[in-house]
């Protein structure tokens, strides 16, 4: 293990949260867990769970959906985070535990085909595969591929290669729709978010594979679907209540990934590098580094002003019955604030002229954010949480390590730490 300069993130964290990972964050199935219980660090009961005013349209019963629902993004994050850790100080076990994770994401993959085709790769309600998933899902696990296949000497890169190049190819034959909340063919493509998350599978599959088809079908996700224009602060952006005019940015992990596949497309589109470093100057600055709270966790929600990089934190006295809990003055998102830091340390790597805050802000957050914090929402000691809501405060979630992990060996790869 590398020494860890003073006042910098902590080595020893980073050896608790990966054998957390191992030990608390694994199913005995293999798979990762999505939230566990922060109390006993085990899934939520049925009991428990069905107590929990949460719903979701065309979704399992709570309990199912709590333990597995982000799984993929959970075990494509760990992946990734184990691939840098194993660039920058390797170990036998770190190879070991990488092969233990794919094996786990292939087995998921083989059990989501047999239930419909090759290249499925469903969320896997109650630890079965099920018949959703959404692109984020295919994200996380993507990225962890691409960086597996490109693991010198390692023996399950060339496996990685051909898992991703059949995964892309799912979406390319399905128009880029697949089931999710209910709908049976919900479409992410176009000028958005989304559109540009499908663009990256595209070329990243062209990359690995060599077959023209799939470039020629990212250059037309360009010229027709315009995905390689996308807009930042395009998601979770609703009105104030009682603030005419005024928005309020809730919290989400998907304009993080967006910041992850662009560091994928300036690799593996190096000709269009500057366009892509671009765009990620933009995610950066409007999606990412809003929201910092002074204690070093991001707000759960805050108020944007007309211009994207303005905002500031909702009044203490924020109405708790807004439809969402989050959405109360002083909770943080000890969870997300990991992927903001993740966000960082790519962000610092590929925008050198940013180099400095991207480093200050993504040591604060590391700084911060321990495994009793990183639970969906994050409230400070003393504040009182609306009734209804507390149990997003006991969602332990499975993501976040993983993404701590990452900017944590992605900024050794810096040479930050």
């Amino acid at each position: 293990m590398l020494a860890t300069p003073p006042n910098l993130p902590s080595a020893t964290r980073a050896e608790a949260l990966e054998e957390a990972l191992e030990t608390v964050f694994r199913a005995p199935s293999g798979l990762c867990y999505a939230f566990l219980d922060a109390r006993s660090r085990r899934p939520f009961t049925r009991e428990e769970a069905a107590a929990f005013p949460v719903r979701f349209a065309g979704g399992p019963a709570p309990a199912q959906w709590l333990a597995f629902e982000n799984t993929p993004m959970a075990m494509g994050a760990t992946l990734s985070a184990l691939v840098f850790r194993e660039k920058v100080a390797p170990t036998p076990r770190g190879r070991e535990r990488i092969s233990t994770l794919f094996a786990g994401i292939c087995r998921l993959t083989a059990a989501s085909e047999r239930l419909w085709e090759a290249g499925w790769l469903s969320k896997p309600y109650d630890g079965s595969a099920s018949m959703e998933s959404s692109n984020d899902q295919y994200g996380e696990v993507m990225a962890g591929l691409w960086a597996l296949a490109h693991l010198r000497n390692h023996p399950d890169a060339a496996a990685a290669s051909e898992l991703l190049v059949k995964l892309a190819d799912f979406w390319v034959r399905h128009d880029y729709r697949c089931p999710y909340h209910g709908n049976r063919s919900h479409r992410w493509m176009g000028r958005n978010q989304w559109g540009l998350v499908c663009l990256a599978f595209v070329q990243l599959a062209w990359c690995l594979s060599g077959e023209r088809r799939f470039r020629e079908e990212a250059e037309r996700l360009c010229r027709e679907e315009r995905c390689d224009q996308p807009a930042s602060r395009s998601g979770n952006i609703v009105p104030f209540p009682g603030a005419p005019g005024a928005q309020v940015r809730r919290l989400s992990a998907y304009h993080h990934l967006v910041v992850r596949m662009l560091g994928l497309l300036i690799e593996a589109w190096p000709e269009r590098a500057p366009h892509w470093q671009s765009l990620m100057e933009q995610f950066w600055s409007d999606d990412v580094c809003p929201g910092l709270a002074a204690d070093g966790l991001l707000y759960a929600s805050y108020q944007v002003g007309p211009e994207a990089r303005e905002w500031c934190p909702l009044p203490e006295s924020a109405p708790p019955a807004w439809p969402y809990g989050e959405w109360t003055g002083l909770l943080r998102s000890g969870a997300v604030s990991c992927f903001a830091a993740a966000s960082h340390t790519l962000a610092g790597h590929y925008l050198p002229e940013h180099e400095a805050v991207c480093r200050a802000r993504a040591a604060q957050i590391l700084g911060a954010a321990d495994l009793s914090s990183m639970t969906f929402l994050t409230p400070p000691s003393g504040t009182p949480v609306p009734d209804g809501f507390a149990f997003k405060t006991r969602m332990l979630d499975g993501r976040a390590p993983a993404q701590w992990l990452l900017a944590y060996w992605a900024g050794h790869a810096n040479g930050w730490w």
